[in-house]
């Protein structure tokens, strides 16, 4: 559990960051709880091109004492679509190859099916994140996950063959 004055300093700096994005993207702070045991800023990325409504959760990752000198941010987006365990190896392949691509970032299947995209951002733990670098990353993840997520939804959706997938990430890649 965590004690109320590191919540407060989650809350700060997750405020700082929803700060930059306000112009950008709507935001909301969510105090832990049953669901989300972890201060939370959730940031709505608004629809993808399937009309599905896409969402980025950016929390403080507790990572214990042994890493005291080091702060993480995570950026977690949990893509719109699941893998059918038919696709599992093919769409597992399809995410390292996409993830190889880009600059920011991975995606990863869970055990269950479920497809999220995500980022760590480090800073010294005796400095707050800064909200502009954070605002920056959320911009570039949010076009990341959205471009590439494409190739993994193809390959789990049978869409796109994997033996072409180095072809088809080319072709995103070039523009």
């Amino acid at each position: 559990m965590t004690s109320p004055l590191v919540h407060a300093q989650h809350r700060a700096e997750l405020s700082l960051v929803a700060g930059a994005l306000g112009g950008s993207y709507s935001t909301e702070i969510i105090d832990p709880g049953d669901a989300l045991p972890l201060t939370t800023l959730i940031v709505n990325l608004g629809l993808d091109g399937d009309g599905r409504q896409r969402t980025m959760s950016i929390n403080v990752m507790p990572l214990g004492d042994d890493l005291d000198e080091v702060t993480f941010l995570q950026f977690y987006v949990p893509m719109p679509f699941d893998v059918p365990a038919s696709q599992v190896i093919n769409a597992g392949y399809a995410a390292a190859k996409v993830n190889a691509a880009m600059a920011l970032g991975h995606f990863a299947l869970s055990d269950s099916g479920e497809v999220y995209f995500r980022y760590m951002q480090a800073f010294s733990s005796s400095t707050a994140a800064d909200p502009a670098a954070s605002a920056q990353i959320v911009m570039m993840l949010d076009f990341h996950q959205e471009t590439f997520g494409d190739v993994v939804q193809g390959v789990a959706e049978g869409e796109i063959d994997v033996a072409v997938v180095d072809q088809v990430i080319a072709a995103v890649t070039a523009g």
